[in-house]
């Protein structure tokens, strides 16, 4: 039939169309694309049209594709090459972004809440001001990514590389950091209560001033790192490393400091007045305690054996 007539074929697709309200699922893809190629507005006015039409951009090629402030809300773009595109203030809530290519995109000020960007590439990225509230980002290489005033509240960031990268002021609120690498992270400012930093790389970080209240860093490695001034109460720190820290004028009201190695540390004015499982044996070892706050016993007896620590 088809051989016979070689209309037939795209008859029939019309044909469905127009009776169905259907068009077979690549047709749709295609369509999909020449409208998000036709410019932003084009694309949100489609959008605006279809609310809740299922938009599949699997491995699409989109590179360098201008999309700054687009609407693609729950859009799946697994797979997707967006190396270098211009995605500025665009909307990815809830969008399907897993092992996408976006090296070099300028993402920033974009909303990517609660996307799953499982394995995506991100060397380059521009994401200053991102929204990644509830994001899924396991696996995700950010080497030096620039992540600064970003909402990261509840982000699934578990052994992701974070080395070198610009974290100031970020929002990090409940964030899952279990084995994440942020040796010499700048941190500075940075909202981390109730952050689950367990087994974390931290060594030479930069956290002065950061909120820690209420973290989990039990085995954090965080070696020659800055914590001067910031806020470490009620947090774990069960096992942690924190050898040649920075302490300075840091707080650590119920700070749980079981097994923590604080050798070489300096703790110049630290609030350590009720900080739990802290011994004489690891004070002994700190760098400076000169102004610090301590419980009248410990102070006694570090009066007694190393009064150089206090004076």
């Amino acid at each position: 039939m088809i051989a016979r007539y070689p209309g037939y074929f795209l008859i029939t697709t019309i044909a469905l169309v127009l009776l169905c309200g259907a068009m077979p699922p690549y047709g749709q893809k295609k369509l999909q694309l020449e409208t998000l190629r036709q410019g932003v507005k084009a694309w949100n006015k489609w959008m605006k049209q279809n609310p809740g039409k299922e938009v599949d951009f699997f491995r699409a090629d989109l590179r360098g594709a201008k999309l700054n402030g687009a609407n693609l809300s729950g859009v799946r773009l697994e797979g997707a090459n967006l190396r270098t595109a211009d995605l500025r203030k665009a909307n990815l809530n809830k969008a399907d972004l897993r092992g996408a290519h976006l090296e070099g995109a300028n993402l920033c000020g974009a909303d990517l809440s609660e996307a799953d960007l499982s394995s995506a590439e991100l060397r380059g990225a521009s994401l200053k001001e991102i929204n990644l509230q509830g994001a899924r980002l396991e696996g995700v290489e950010l080497l030096r990514a620039d992540l600064s005033e970003a909402d990261l509240s509840e982000v699934v960031l578990q052994g992701a590389n974070l080395k070198e990268a610009d974290l100031r002021m970020a929002d990090l609120r409940k964030a899952d950091l279990r084995g994440a690498d942020l040796r010499g992270a700048d941190l500075r400012g940075a909202r981390l209560e109730e952050a689950d930093l367990s087994r974390a790389s931290l060594s030479e970080a930069q956290l002065r001033g950061a909120d820690l209240r209420g973290a989990q860093m039990e085995e954090a490695n965080a070696r020659g790192a800055d914590l001067s001034e910031a806020v470490l109460s009620e947090a774990d720190l069960t096992g942690a490393d924190l050898s040649g820290v920075d302490l300075s004028k840091a707080t650590l009201e119920g700070t749980n400091l079981s097994k923590v190695t604080l050798n070489d540390a300096c703790l110049f004015k630290a609030d350590l007045q009720k900080a739990m499982n802290l011994s004489h044996g690891q004070l002994i070892l700190v760098k400076t305690l000169i102004g610090a706050q301590l419980e009248a016993e410990l102070k006694r007896r570090l009066k007694n054996e190393a009064p150089h620590l206090l004076d």
